[in-house]
């Protein structure tokens, strides 16, 4: 952004709020969406279980068979639905919005670093919480693997306890619907995150980034080690994270306002 005045800047800075702004909107609308999917699951799956818990008293008891593995089999049905739509919600949220909010945060990173006299808001937010990418896929996560502990307690149920029918085939359902959420958590472990971003387009300021570190971590070592074979790597990223950390605050501290 060299030959803009300083209005300019900041005119183009205050501007990408903007498109955090729309891109944040989206996210909620969709984290909004899966909550109701996932309450609409819930209701289903109560509503098949009262039902088949209480069979009409006219049915015969052949028919009462045939009509619990028939809610058994619609019962999995939904809870791979389930899953499937809670991940379905988290591909679209964190590989499409996720990714375009990102785009427009690492830029502002950018801009903040090759200019101090930018307010260090994006900064400052960064310095609190690093990179929550992963962590955030939890809401999605949680009700992913909800639905499949469900599934799995009706098939599988705990100390030999009658949950219901279990008729042939099932366990099948199961052992796809189970495959298919691990599959889908482990893959979003390499989903890019915003040091990833940062790390392809922005090589300088990945190379200022504070990192994590989990200094219970280097006790442990250090309670091991004691001779500091080990040890001695972790306390020298320890100071070295401490020292760009360091770097990082006085930035985000000293920016002057503009006039």
């Amino acid at each position: 952004m060299t030959g803009f005045s300083n209005a300019e800047r900041l005119a183009v800075y205050t501007h990408l709020r903007l498109f955090e702004s729309d891109f944040d909107k989206s996210q909620s609308q969709i984290r909004a969406l899966c909550s109701a999917w996932s309450a609409a699951v819930l209701t289903g799956i109560a509503l098949i279980v009262t039902n088949a818990t209480s069979p009409p008293s006219q049915l015969s008891a052949a028919e009462v068979l045939g009509r619990g593995n028939i809610l058994a089999y619609l019962r999995g049905m939904i809870c791979f639905v389930g899953s499937a739509g809670v991940l379905a919600f988290w591909l679209v949220d964190q590989r499409v919005y996720q990714r375009l909010l990102h785009s427009v945060f690492g830029y502002g990173l950018h801009l903040e670093l090759q200019f101090p006299d930018l307010p260090q808001i994006r900064s400052t937010l960064f310095l609190n919480n690093l990179d929550v990418s992963n962590r955030m896929g939890w809401f999605y996560w949680t009700q992913a693997w909800l639905f499949l502990a469900i599934a799995c307690v009706f098939v599988w149920p705990p100390l030999g306890a009658r949950l219901g029918n279990v008729p042939p085939g099932i366990k099948a359902l199961t052992y796809i619907h189970i495959a298919a959420v691990l599959l889908a958590s482990w893959s979003s472990r390499y989903w890019p995150t915003l040091r990833g971003l940062i790390e392809e387009f922005y090589p300088d300021l990945a190379a200022e980034l504070p990192t994590p570190h989990w200094r219970w971590r280097d006790s442990i070592i250090a309670a091991i080690d004691p001779a500091g074979f080990w040890s001695k790597a972790a306390r020298r990223d320890c100071a070295k994270d401490d020292a760009m950390r360091e770097a990082w605050m006085r930035r985000v501290r000293a920016h002057p306002k503009f006039k």
